[in-house]
């Protein structure tokens, strides 16, 4: 019985990390996605106004 908990203990560690990873990659691909948003709706208003 205690070999399986510590497996639980493991496995829900490292759910918990991944989950914690995928959590940051999200908000740090979101924050890419705005930021190369932001650039190319700037690049298209310089272009558009000549």
């Amino acid at each position: 019985m205690a070999v399986g908990r510590s497996v639980w203990e493991v496995v829900k560690g490292i759910f918990i990390a991944v989950g914690k990873l995928l959590y940051l990659t999200g908000k740090l691909v979101i924050c890419l996605f705005l930021l190369v948003l932001q650039l190319v709706l700037a690049v298209f208003h310089a272009g558009s106004r000549e």
